[in-house]
C-alpha cells in the first residue's frame, strides 16, 4: 500500500525569528500518522510563487506586514481571487493588529482564522495546526465525493440509442475502472465487473490487474470463488459483503439479471467513496435494466419480422436463412460505408423486408419456373412499390427504412432499374447496400432454376456488374471483404 505524503504546511513571515521558532514547535508534529512538510518565505512575493508551485498546501500562516504594509493581505487576495484556491486553510497573523483590524480583515477576506504572535504559544500554535489539518481533510473529504458524483452525472449513461448490452457492459467497466481509481487510488483500484442471471455468475470485464487478457486466470478463480461463497442461493440481497477475499457491491436492476462490483483486498473502503460507487452501481443497473428490457423488445421484434418475411421468401422458394444473411449482409456492409450507428442499424434492421411486396404477387407468376413474359414481368415489379405501401409509417424508423429498401432496391447504378428509373446517388444507400447483396446471396445459393456459385465466380460477377447494376464504392466494399462476406454465408446455410 502507498504511503500516505506529509501534510504541506506553509510560514510567511519576513521575521527570521518567528520562522525558525514555528518550525522548531512544528517540526515533531503529525496528523492522521503523517508528519509536516514545512515550507517557509519571507515574503509575500516568494510566497507567491510557493503557492504556484505547489497544489497540497493544507494551511498557511500569513503574516499581514512585510515588504509593504499589507502584502500579507495582498496574498490572500491573490490566493483566493487569482489562483481560486479555496482549499488552503488561511490563518492570518499579526504582530500590529492596529495595521489589519480583526473585525475589518474577517470580514473582508477570506480567511479560516486570526491570531496575533503574542497569543501563539507552542500549544496553542499546535491546536491551530491540529484543528485546521482536520478542517482541511474534511474539505477535501467532501470536494471528492463531489467530484465522484459528478463523474457519475457526466458519465454517459447511454453510448447510443442502438448499442447493444454488450457495448453497455464494455462502457461500464471502463467507467468502473476511472471511478475505482478516482474513489479509492489507482493502487488499490483492483477487481471485477459482474453479471449474475440465468446462465450463472460470469465477470463481464475487470479493472487494475484484472483488466485484460491477461488476467483471465485470475478472474476466472475469483468468479468460482464468489460463486461458492456469495451467489450460492442466488443474487446476494445486501449492498456489501466480504467475499473471496475482497469486498462485494450488489445492486439488483433486473429482474433475472443483476451486476455487481468485485473489490480486491480493500483494507478498507473510505465511507465517502463507497456511498459513490454504491451511487455509480445502482444508477448503471438500472441503466443495464432498461437495456435488458430493450433488447428483448428488439429481438423479439426481429425475430417476428424474420419470419413474416421468411414466410413471404418461402412462397418464392426461397428460405428463411436467406433473409437472416441479407440482415447481417446489409449491416456489415453499411459499417464498412462508415454509416452512422442509428443507420446502419436501421439497414440491418430493415433489409429483410426488401421483399415484402411479394405476398400480393400471385403464386402463378411469382414461381413460374420459365421466363416471364411482359405483361407478367410488369405485375412482378409491382412488389416493389406494393411493398413501400404495406411499410410506410411515418412515425416508425424501422418501418419507413424498410419502405425504403423495398421501393429501392431494384434500382441500378446506370438508371435501368425500377419501379423509378434512379440513378448513382439518387438511390438511397439502403437500397444501394441491400440491391448488392441480394445478388452476391442469390448467386451463392442454391435456387430452383440455378446451382450455386462458386465464391470466386461471384466475385468475378460482381465486379462485371460494378457501375452498371451496383454503387462501385459499394462494390469495392464487398469485393474487398468478399471472405467477411462468405462466412456469413457459410454460418448461416439453407
Amino acid at each position: 500500500m502507498t504511503e500516505s505524503p506529509p501534510w504541506t504546511i506553509l510560514l510567511v513571515d519576513d521575521e527570521e525569528d518567528v520562522l525558525e521558532v514555528s518550525r522548531m514547535v512544528l517540526e515533531d508534529l503529525t496528523f492522521e500518522d503523517r508528519p509536516l512538510n514545512i515550507l517557509t518565505s519571507r515574503s509575500a512575493r516568494e510566497a507567491r510563487e510557493i503557492f504556484e508551485s505547489h497544489d497540497d498546501i493544507a494551511l498557511a500562516f500569513i503574516d499581514v506586514v512585510m515588504e509593504t504594509e499589507h502584502a500579507g493581505l495582498d496574498l490572500i487576495k491573490y490566493v483566493r481571487e487569482q489562483l481560486r484556491n479555496d482549499r488552503t486553510r488561511l490563518i492570518l497573523r499579526t504582530g500590529n493588529p492596529g495595521a489589519a483590524p480583526e473585525r475589518d480583515v474577517v470580514r473582508y477576506l477570506e480567511i479560516d482564522d486570526y491570531k496575533e504572535k503574542t497569543e501563539l504559544t507552542a500549544d496553542r500554535l499546535g491546536t491551530a495546526v491540529l484543528t485546521s489539518l482536520r478542517s482541511y481533510r474534511n474539505l477535501l473529504a467532501r470536494l471528492h465525493f463531489q467530484e465522484g458524483l459528478q463523474h457519475i452525472i457526466e458519465a454517459p449513461t447511454a453510448i447510443g440509442s442502438t448499442a447493444g448490452l454488450s457495448d453497455h457492459l464494455e462502457a461500464l467497466v471502463a467507467q468502473c475502472g476511472r471511478l475505482m481509481a478516482f474513489a479509492l487510488g489507482p493502487a488499490r483500484a483492483h477487481g471485477l465487473v459482474l453479471q449474475y442471471g440465468a446462465e450463472g455468475l460470469r465477470a463481464v470485464g475487470g479493472f487494475g490487474r484484472y483488466a485484460g487478457q491477461q488476467a483471465e486466470g485470475a478472474a476466472e478463480s475469483t468468479v468460482r470463488a464468489l460463486a461458492e461463497e456469495a451467489f450460492r442461493l442466488g443474487a446476494p440481497t445486501q449492498a456489501t459483503q466480504r467475499a473471496a477475499r475482497g469486498l462485494l457491491l450488489s445492486h439488483e436492476a433486473h429482474p433475472r439479471e443483476s451486476f455487481h462490483f468485485w473489490i480486491a483486498d480493500p483494507p478498507s473502503v473510505p465511507a465517502d467513496a463507497l456511498k459513490i460507487l454504491l451511487l455509480f452501481l445502482g444508477q448503471r443497473s438500472s441503466m443495464l435494466s432498461s437495456v435488458l428490457l430493450q433488447q428483448e423488445v428488439i429481438d423479439a421484434q426481429t425475430e417476428v419480422l424474420h419470419r413474416l418475411c421468411g414466410a413471404v421468401e418461402s412462397r418464392s422458394k426461397e428460405t428463411g436463412s436467406h433473409i437472416r444473411r441479407i440482415a447481417r449482409y446489409a449491416g456489415e456492409l453499411a459499417r464498412l460505408a462508415g454509416l452512422a450507428e442509428e443507420q446502419t442499424f436501421l439497414i440491418e434492421a430493415a433489409a429483410p423486408l426488401h421483399d415484402i411486396g411479394k405476398v400480393s404477387i400471385p403464386d402463378r407468376i411469382l414461381n413460374k419456373p420459365g421466363r416471364l413474359d411482359a405483361e407478367e414481368w410488369e405485375v412482378m415489379k409491382k412488389h416493389a412499390e406494393i411493398g413501400h405501401g404495406l411499410l410506410w409509417h411515418p412515425s416508425l424508423a424501422v418501418l419507413r427504412a424498410g419502405a425504403e429498401i423495398a421501393l429501392a432496391h431494384h434500382e441500378k447504378w446506370d438508371g435501368s432499374g425500377y419501379p423509378g428509373g434512379l440513378a448513382g446517388e439518387q438511390i438511397p444507400v439502403s437500397g444501394r447496400i441491400v440491391a448488392l447483396v441480394d445478388v452476391f446471396d442469390a448467386l451463392l445459393a442454391r435456387r430452383a432454376y440455378k446451382e450455386p456459385w462458386p465464391i470466386d465466380d461471384v466475385v468475378r460477377e460482381m465486379q462485371t456488374l460494378r457501375g452498371r447494376h451496383f454503387d462501385p464504392h459499394l462494390t469495392d466494399l464487398l469485393l474487398d471483404h468478399s471472405d467477411r462476406f462468405h462466412q456469413i454465408f457459410v454460418a448461416h446455410p439453407d
